[in-house]
């Protein structure tokens, strides 16, 4: 089908037919996938809790530069030439920020920043350009490109004043990136996302992230193969891999389409979204964790601030999966949820239990827990399932 070189941005309906990701925005994450990578193989290097600070101050921004775009595509995508330019000029800084991210993480964010600033101003830019083109959307366009542009001038200001100054005013600049979309909430539902379009492209983005855990899995183990010492440590990620990509499809049905009919719907829409962040920030934490694991000597007790980290943010990936569960469309009723919830909260509890050991486990015992704990609740989800008319619903 031959595309026009420019069409006017316009509103897509929220409510048309089933829309699937264009090939070029598959093209985006691959670009984004690289960031992850970069901020994945720097973690597992630094892997103490003073580095998860700089981990998720970083990965904050670089999750919203995706959402951003997303969801502008989302309303606005018109599919022709024009638009393609402008996404690839963000993969362009994309691929910048990938490089920049050592930079980020010890000390120098300012290429970063620039990197960042480049793929929010296309995006304002984007949101001008379609308010100017449909009066009618000019609520929601003119407020986000504003919004979205002061946050940018604050995120360039970070550079230029003292570091300490820095910081504070980029946890500013975050902040405002963050709560525009909620400083109007009105022209958000009336301009709503599609109902399949986003649901597939957050599912697509999260399938690159636990595909970082599998690289790590399988890129990690020595050349002595199937029985080496540090495929013991690998192995149990890819169990985690396949039972956190089970649950999020088929468990939680965080994939599924998202009608917003009601101010619930709207509700558990904000929520599936933005839990989505952190994780996106546990995931590509976990990878590390198994990475920095397979660095280790397989068979000697693993440090004690590394042993606490890994539960912590193991603990924290599948809490985040339990909470995905209210945002499902259609939920189980209360009996069914009190009848196995306490159940599965118990099992994830399992992964703390290292915390209070008086000795410390190895590397290969630490790996099998958060392993073993999610193979189990998949287990425990099927064992425990309602049925409805369309699929099996969950309890996490």
């Amino acid at each position: 089908m031959q595309k026009a070189l420019i069409s006017p941005p316009r509103l897509r309906d929220g409510d048309e037919k089933h829309r699937h990701a264009r090939w070029i925005e598959l093209f985006y994450d691959l670009v984004f996938a690289v960031v992850i990578y970069q901020l994945d193989l720097h973690y597992s290097q630094h892997f103490q809790f003073k580095e998860t600070v700089h981990f998720v101050l970083v990965i904050v921004p670089v999750w919203w530069a995706w959402v951003g775009q997303t969801l502008y595509l989302s309303r606005f995508d018109t599919e022709d030439v024009f638009h393609s330019i402008l996404i690839f000029l963000q993969t362009v800084f994309v691929a910048e920020m990938a490089v920049q991210i050592n930079a980020a993480l010890t000390g120098d964010p300012s290429g970063f920043i620039l990197s960042y600033v480049g793929i929010r101003s296309i995006v304002v830019f984007e949101y001008a350009w379609a308010g100017y083109h449909n009066k009618h959307v000019r609520a929601l366009a003119y407020p986000y490109a504003a919004g979205f542009a002061g946050a940018a001038c604050l995120w360039l200001l970070s550079i230029v004043v003292p570091p300490i100054w820095g910081i504070y005013i980029r946890i500013l600049a975050l902040t405002l990136d963050i709560i525009t979309p909620f400083l109007f909430y009105k022209a958000q539902t009336q301009y709503k996302p599609h109902f399949s379009h986003v649901p597939e492209r957050f599912s697509q983005f999260t399938t690159v992230l636990i595909g970082e855990a599998v690289s790590c899995a399988v890129t990690g183990t020595s050349p002595g193969g199937l029985f080496s010492s540090h495929t013991l440590v690998g192995s149990p990620g890819l169990v985690i891999a396949f039972s956190l990509a089970w649950t999020y499809y088929e468990g939680v049905q965080a994939a599924s389409e998202r009608r917003l009919t009601n101010s619930k719907d709207g509700s558990r829409f904000r929520i599936w979204l933005y839990l989505h962040l952190p994780l996106t920030a546990s995931l590509t934490a976990i990878a590390a964790g198994y990475r920095c694991l397979m660095n280790l000597p397989p068979f000697l007790p693993v440090a004690y601030h590394i042993e606490a980290l890994f539960c912590v943010i193991s603990f924290g990936c599948i809490t985040v999966f339990n909470l995905l569960f209210i945002t499902r469309q259609n939920r189980p009723t209360i009996k069914s949820i009190c009848k196995i919830w306490v159940s599965h909260w118990i099992v994830s509890l399992v992964i703390l239990i290292p915390l209070v050991l008086p000795y410390r486990l190895n590397p290969v015992e630490l790996a099998m827990i958060p392993a073993l704990v999610t193979a189990l609740k998949v287990a425990m989800i099927l064992k425990h399932a309602v049925y409805t008319d369309e699929r099996i619903p969950v309890v996490l």
